[in-house]
């Protein structure tokens, strides 16, 4: 089966992964596994590349004039003049547009599935020419969520338009009985609230993986090393990109608030992206700088040396769709302090391996770290939660629903 997979950032090469490309990268590798030949495409690289598992679409700027056309143009002008956002912001995106006709050539090839995971404007205006439209897996949702995702007042006008357009899609997916895959059933509910009505048939929910490929030549970090950490003390992980979504501040404000007896036994490592809080100076701020850890970037392959040596992870976030670092902790056996109000709280809980966070509060917080840190936990237990997010399981359902897919086209 040959499938083409569209991810919003390239997974082939260095540089930033966002989590969804993270997840998506795991899916290319699960169903290429399972027999599936795999070709990628993003927007966001140029060449051709092989890893051995799949290869990039080695596209050129020669690529994109060779194949602009009318129909191109004509989504570009109608983009422009009907959307409602900054000037600049809507000429950069009009300008990704002009790549249509070529993405529109690629799709054409003998390709048996096409898997795009989320959907931009220019996926948007494509799937409307198709003749079929790809399989959608979802990883995220724009409506409602302006305040968490995007607090920044000079860009809520980009922020609105991409709600506008998922409305749009969700209609026609709807309408039109599209193959999709939410990656929880909490996002899966959201979708159906949102558009106040009941999801069609092949609309499920197929969750994200674990990286089960082990790695090799890795060269180890001693975390306890680095920042000074005696064995006696806890080390909790808190991972994602620094922002009000994840809302790692208040994890910071409710650590200050710990007894004293208590924060002398733990340090909280903060690993991700900086990109919307200045967390170095709200750690002095609250005089927890000894003991709250700002790492910032880390690459995937090296987030295995924080979770071996770890004893916990902390999901503060207001929002998750999924919360990779929740399956990931149970890889390695680590309990995960988690809010029940999350979208994958019902497809990742278990008693075994979470702490619930049971409000907002700041005391909450506080509560679930006591809790981490003085429960006897069985490791052994918990390695088992994560079997049903392998890239075996959640590869076979990939490739099932695959499957189903070319019954129908």
């Amino acid at each position: 089966m040959k499938v083409l997979i569209l991810s919003d950032f390239p997974f082939i090469g260095k540089g930033h992964k966002s989590g969804a490309t993270v997840a998506t990268q795991r899916v290319a590798e699960a169903v290429s596994k399972l027999g599936c030949k795999v070709s990628i495409y993003s927007s966001y690289y140029w060449g051709e590349e092989d890893n051995g598992q799949f290869k990039t679409i080695g596209r050129t700027k020669w690529d994109l004039i060779k194949h602009f056309d009318f129909y191109t143009l004509i989504c570009m002008l109608r983009f422009f003049f009907s959307a409602k956002i900054h000037l600049r912001k809507r000429i950069i995106e009009t300008l990704k547009i002009a790549e249509l006709g070529y993405l529109y050539h690629v799709f054409k090839k003998d390709y048996d599935i096409i898997h795009s995971h989320d959907f931009n404007f220019m996926l948007y205006f494509l799937t409307k020419r198709l003749k079929r439209s790809p399989i959608f897996t979802i990883h995220g949702i724009f409506d409602g969520l302006e305040e968490l995702d995007c607090p920044d007042l000079r860009y809520r006008d980009y922020f609105h338009e991409e709600e506008r357009y998922e409305r749009m899609f969700y209609e026609d997916a709807i309408r039109n009985n599209y193959f999709v895959t939410f990656v929880s059933s909490g996002l899966a509910n959201h979708v159906s609230c949102m558009m106040q009505s009941k999801l069609p048939s092949h609309f499920t929910i197929i969750g994200n993986m674990i990286q089960t490929a082990e790695l090799k030549h890795r060269e180890v970090i001693s975390i306890r090393g680095q920042y000074n950490i005696p064995q006696n003390e806890k080390i909790l992980v808190c991972t994602g990109t620094v922002s009000v979504r994840k809302n790692q501040a208040q994890l910071v404000k409710a650590f200050s608030k710990l007894n004293e007896c208590i924060k002398k036994k733990i340090h909280i490592l903060i690993v991700g992206n900086d990109s919307q809080i200045d967390m170095k100076s709200l750690v002095r701020e609250y005089g927890v700088e000894d003991r709250v850890h700002i790492v910032g970037f880390v690459y995937p392959h090296q987030m295995a040396d924080y979770y071996e040596q770890a004893d916990g992870v902390i999901v503060p976030s207001l929002y998750e769709t999924f919360g990779m670092s929740i399956i990931e902790a149970y890889m390695y056996g680590l309990p995960v302090a988690v809010s029940d109000d999350l979208d994958a709280f019902a497809d990742v809980y278990d008693e075994q391996g979470c702490v619930v966070i049971k409000n907002r509060s700041d005391e909450a917080i506080c509560d679930a770290i006591e809790t981490l840190i003085s429960r006897s936990w069985d490791r052994t237990a918990i390695r088992k939660l994560c079997s049903e997010f392998s890239s075996d399981v959640i590869g076979k359902k990939y490739v099932d629903f695959y499957r189903e897919y070319t019954k129908v086209q």
